[in-house]
């Protein structure tokens, strides 16, 4: 340690150091589940629930891709093509989400923002919009997906 040999009561620090550092763990422990749960972080949003079906239902359509490929290069069997899409059947729509339309509405609008934003940062970058119209522009779209 940088704490010179010197120094009176050197292990007395060390060892106050270490208390301090495990009474703080072991009431950070204790306390975090409740915590999460009173802060309701452990739930998720219905705008991730959103994301999640997209996600979900994307890496299922190119794991199934990437089976069928496996397939036609004859790297797999037909039998275990169709035990692993079973499989990834199984464990993909395990996490079956409902969201309803007015969220699904939202989470459209939201993609749009993002696209928008996407192709404002491009014209920027390209030098087709000066920067303080771009961070005008940016400003509103922010704006316009927080409501």
């Amino acid at each position: 340690m940088s704490i010179p040999d010197e120094l009176a009561g050197k292990s007395f620090l060390i060892d106050l150091t270490l208390g301090v550092v495990m009474f703080s763990l072991l009431v950070n422990v204790s306390t975090i589940r409740p915590l999460i749960k009173v802060l309701g972080i452990d739930r998720l949003t219905k705008d991730e629930r959103l994301e999640l079906k997209k996600s979900l239902t994307n890496a299922s359509s190119r794991a199934k891709g990437i089976l069928a490929r496996f397939h036609k290069s004859s790297i797999i069997s037909s039998q275990t093509l169709n035990n692993i899409a079973g499989n990834i059947n199984n464990i993909l729509s395990s996490g079956t989400v409902k969201v309803d339309l007015d969220h699904r509405v939202r989470h459209l609008y939201i993609s749009a923002l993002r696209m928008e934003n996407e192709s404002l940062k491009q014209y920027f970058d390209v030098g087709l919009i000066p920067y303080y119209t771009y961070m005008d522009i940016r400003n509103s779209i922010q704006h316009d997906r927080e409501n």
